[in-house]
């Protein structure tokens, strides 16, 4: 198998979290096309274009066809009624499913149930012939805008083929500070989606931006950026990033849902925090 940073790779989506990781991408040298609905996807190239990315848009399936591995990050409202109609486009191709279902209400982000018990198993469903990972669910878009490697965050990668999993392993390290742990199969994703609820509502409650990063508990010290060694099992104890951007009297700003989640409706229903 090509490396990731040999391919091309498609985004399926045109959210927020869709925009960023394209930018990220292709700053690193990927070409990236990003797959939407109408102009969108055109628009949204055109202008990364500019910046002197390399960057095409196409519709869904034109995207799907043209890559060789496939980011999801579709809103939950469209994950299924998108990707049920790309099983030929991306059949035998590794996609990686990066949306969390969440609902968003008075009293704040919350999971919502999945029939087939997460995102990341729903497009397994619909995509049977794909070879479908689970992972970057709770990188926001204002984290992958920002990705540097002054900022560490791992991401799970979940998956039952692994050959697929590494590809995500290697994918993640071409994204500024970001590490690919392994962290179960794709019955396990569900967890992870979940929590992103959690990392929404300390956004919301304390005023940072959270991330996770892991933690060798038995060494009582962080693990060096370097240490993600993807061949051996986990450390067992997670860690939130440390906090930042506290206001100066030391009490967090905490702005409403709908601020944190970039002021409007749609923003509501990309899954994540951006």
């Amino acid at each position: 198998m090509s490396r990731p940073d040999a391919r091309v790779v498609a985004i399926i989506g045109t959210t927020r979290r869709s925009v960023a990781f394209a930018k990220v991408l292709a700053a690193g040298g990927t070409k990236v096309v990003i797959g939407g609905k109408g102009a969108e996807a055109d628009d949204i190239a055109r202008t990364l274009r500019q910046r002197g990315l390399p960057v095409v848009g196409a519709p869904h399936t034109a995207a799907a066809g043209a890559a060789e591995l496939a980011i999801v990050a579709l809103s939950w409202a469209d994950h299924a009624n998108v990707l049920k109609l790309l099983s030929r486009e991306l059949a035998g191709k590794v996609v990686v499913d990066s949306v969390a279902p969440l609902g968003f209400d008075a009293k704040g982000p919350y999971a919502l149930p999945v029939l087939d018990g997460s995102a990341t198993e729903q497009a397994a469903f619909f995509l049977p012939q794909s070879r479908v990972v689970g992972a970057f669910h709770h990188l926001s878009a204002s984290m992958l805008d920002e990705a540097s490697w002054d900022k560490p965050v791992d991401t799970f990668v979940f998956g039952d083929d692994d050959d697929g999993v590494e590809a995500v392993l290697s994918l993640a390290a071409l994204i500024p500070g970001v590490r690919g742990w392994r962290a179960g199969r794709l019955r396990d994703a569900q967890q992870i989606e979940a929590l992103t609820a959690n990392l929404i509502a300390i956004n919301h409650h304390h005023g940072v931006r959270p991330g996770l990063t892991i933690n060798d508990h038995s060494a009582g010290s962080w693990l060096p950026f370097a240490a993600a060694d993807h061949s051996a099992a986990p450390p067992s104890v997670v860690q939130p990033t440390e906090p930042s951007g506290l206001a100066d009297e030391g009490r967090p700003t905490a702005p409403a849902f709908r601020d944190v989640l970039g002021g409007s409706d749609a923003a509501l229903q990309e899954g994540v925090a951006s």
